[in-house]
């Protein structure tokens, strides 16, 4: 991926209503340490605050990478505000909502530290993440790192390396099993489990029991709405998938 200039503006006003054009300042600078105006360090403390854990300064860091790997990109903006308020690329409502001022004070420390210059090593070039706990059908995802409850990755032709698998339904219907061999189990995201008597024989229709039902796993609560958005639903794994390993990275 080559460098390009990157015209450093401000390019827009916030307010209630959204993001309003305005003018440019005129400064030209690099991709590494650059000066920008107040307001494009403002839209890169918002994508952070809005799409990492706030108590992950590498989760913050991988976000504020991902966004300037975008700004030097020649496939997006050359504006931090214009990458950040691109439809549909980060969180809903990400340069007009409000933000905790307490909560914000890691996100813009870690903001100044990324216009200085400084990058996550184990995102590298990558360009994409997404919620760590969903996974994605497509076949040219190389999974580079997970901080701050994303997974970051590049695309790459034929793929590479994915995301361990999501913890099985097995596991947790053995353990259902062990606690409550006689459950059956009501519909719905979250599974509820109540007893059932045991089979009774009948002298003149005697009836085989039916073996207990087995309880469907509850599905995984969902992500808070600043954590970046779930655009596609968990799926099984392809045959002899090469899996990433927790300790590949450390994860």
């Amino acid at each position: 991926m080559g460098r390009k200039a990157i015209r450093l503006c401000v390019i827009g006003v916030l307010g209630t209503a959204g993001l309003s054009l305005g003018g440019c300042t005129g400064n030209f600078g690099s991709v590494d340490g650059i000066e920008v105006t107040g307001q494009e360090r403002d839209c890169l403390t918002r994508a952070m605050y809005f799409e990492s854990q706030r108590n992950s300064e590498e989760g913050l860091l991988a976000v504020g990478t991902v966004v300037m790997n975008r700004v030097k990109s020649d496939q997006y903006p050359n504006t931090i505000c214009g990458v950040v308020g691109q439809r549909r690329q980060f969180a809903h409502g990400v340069l007009r909502r409000e933000m905790d001022p307490g909560q914000k004070v890691a996100a813009d420390k870690v903001a100044g530290e990324v216009l200085a210059g400084k990058r996550s090593k184990e995102v590298g070039e990558a360009m994409y993440f997404h919620a760590a706990r969903i996974r994605i059908p497509y076949k040219n995802v190389h999974y580079v790192t997970v901080a701050g409850g994303n997974a970051f990755y590049e695309k790459r032709p034929g793929g590479g390396r994915q995301l361990p698998p999501l913890e099985t339904p097995a596991t947790a219907v053995a353990e259902a099993e062990e606690a409550a061999p006689q459950t059956t189990t009501l519909a719905g995201a979250e599974a509820k489990q109540s007893p059932i008597p045991a089979p009774v024989t009948q002298t003149a229709e005697a009836e085989t029991p039916k073996p207990p039902v087995t309880p469907v796993a509850a599905s995984m609560s969902a992500l808070p709405s600043e954590m970046a958005p779930s655009f596609a639903e968990p799926v099984e794994a392809a045959p002899n998938t090469t899996f990433i390993q927790k300790s590949t990275f450390g994860w």
